[in-house]
């Protein structure tokens, strides 16, 4: 077969074209592709990559799209790794497919191998406001979306059988909607890594990964404090824990929120926050915690640090210790804890030993309890049903009442703002008074977001006019 080959005016990088590839090619599959080009090196220029010249890039080199300049990548291009390769960003980088024509990142190899290239990384002099890769299938990389002290937004992408699906390092991206599932490597591997930095995730999907669906740890030295938000992301089925906060290492704090995730399925616990180190604050609220699995602590184990637990459901989880331990929620050591108006029952142990809550060691003020659920309103069942100072005295005590006598209605309705258990016009009086006359909080805040934006507004009040008068979509998440 002849080939024809052309060299696009893409000024630094090479960029070779191929009408058609036969035969056998150094670095190459033999398989027939139309309009596939060979690209590496920097871009010094503005330059796009579409289907208009080629359908498949293929990189042979490493990129660097240089400082004050923008790769544009428009839907339907495929971008193939050859081994070990990567694409830097000092510019700007935008990818933005969409729902019906998204954007592949992929390997270049017929036999496809988790870890086969290196990374899309965006660096510390990219511009934030113009990199976004949305609409993307990013696969078989290693650090796969790297944000390197920068804060790109990425969003609506399928991001599958990497080593970590996102990689933050000091910086802030906002992660929104995305599907990452089935990362692994031998170790330390997660749906999204976070070292430091103040990075947002909301409404993702973040299922089967092989070691952590999300892990976060402080950066160290030089940027002490990680604060994160953590927001109406699907979180299960990993094989370690659902989120993991390790604050143990450097000098570093966590400080952040948890709320209104589904945390399920997870092997070695829902939620582990280690703040033993240098201590921090982590909120988690409005979630369901459920059917996972620890040593200590299925639902949530959290040592060190401030803890508020509040409006949450919280069951079926397990623990495995044979000792006094708890399915629930196990605490160590922690600086002070409340733990209000949560759903906490059928978690289990492998022996009678097993609790709902363990209140852990004695070396800070009394656990507040109150106003929790215990699947029971007999206070003698609910006392058996928690080990602290009354079972040892080693440890501190865990005050229980008054508790609640029935489940609370959450767990809690999107839409429904004044927490009657429905969503109707009240709702809507409900948040104008709140938006517009300094009316009480919805409750939970979270009902409130009708649309799911992440924010309250007027926008909200329009979207239940048109869910309740005009046949509009139901208040929830896309």
């Amino acid at each position: 077969m002849k080939h024809t080959l052309k060299i696009l005016p893409f000024l630094g990088a090479v960029v070779l074209c191929l009408s058609s590839i036969g035969g056998e090619m150094p670095g190459l599959s033999s398989t027939v592709m139309a309009d596939t080009c060979m690209v590496g090196g920097p871009i010094s220029t503005n330059t796009t990559w579409s289907t208009a010249n080629c359908d498949t890039y293929v990189v042979y080199g490493n990129i660097l799209v240089e400082p004050g300049v923008t790769l544009t990548i428009m839907p339907g291009v495929v971008v193939a790794f050859q081994e070990g390769y990567r694409l830097d960003v000092g510019g700007a980088l935008t990818a933005r497919g969409t729902a019906t024509d998204s954007i592949v990142f992929t390997g270049w190899n017929s036999d496809q191998d988790p870890q086969w290239w290196e990374w899309i990384k965006f660096r510390n002099s990219s511009i934030d406001t113009a990199c976004s890769l949305s609409y993307c299938r990013i696969e078989y990389g290693k650090e796969v979306v790297y944000c390197d002290t920068a804060s790109p937004t990425i969003s609506h992408c399928l991001i599958r059988k990497c080593k970590h699906g996102i990689y933050c390092y000091a910086g802030s991206p906002y992660i929104v909607q995305n599907t990452i599932v089935d990362n692994h490597s031998s170790s330390n591997s997660s749906g999204i890594f976070i070292e430091g930095g103040s990075p947002v995730t909301f409404g993702n999907m973040i299922q089967q990964n092989n070691i952590y669906g999300i892990y976060v740890l402080p950066h160290g030295y030089t940027e002490p404090c990680t604060s994160l938000s953590i927001t109406a992301d699907t979180i299960r089925n990993n094989k370690h824990h659902g989120i993991r906060l390790n604050g143990t290492y450097g000098h570093g704090v966590i400080s952040g929120t948890i709320r209104s995730c589904d945390i399920s399925g997870n092997s070695y616990g829902g939620v582990n926050v280690d703040l033993s180190g240098y201590g921090g604050n982590v909120r988690i609220t409005n979630s369901h915690i459920h059917d996972n699995t620890a040593t200590d602590g299925g639902g949530i184990y959290f040592e060190g640090g401030y803890a508020v637990i509040d409006s949450n459901c919280i069951f079926d989880n397990s623990a495995t210790n044979s000792g006094n331990t708890a399915g629930g929620i196990y605490f160590e050591s922690v600086d002070s804890a409340r733990v209000h108006y949560n759903d906490i029952w059928g978690n289990s142990g492998p022996t009678k030993y097993a609790y709902e809550v363990y209140s852990g060691e004695p070396s800070s003020p009394d656990i507040h309890g109150e106003y929790n659920w215990w699947g029971t309103s007999d206070s003698v069942a609910i006392s058996q049903l928690v080990y602290d100072y009354y079972d040892n005295v080693d440890l501190r005590k865990f005050v229980f009442a008054p508790f609640a006598t029935s489940s609370h209605p959450y767990c809690w309705i999107r839409g429904d703002a004044n927490d009657d258990g429905d969503i109707n016009s009240a709702d809507i009086v409900y948040l104008i008074n709140y938006l517009f006359k300094s009316g009480p909080d919805p409750m939970p805040w979270e009902a409130g977001d009708v649309n799911c934006d992440g924010a309250i507004n007027s926008a909200d009040v329009v979207y239940l006019i048109n869910y309740l008068f005009k046949g509009g979509p139901p208040p929830g998440c896309p």
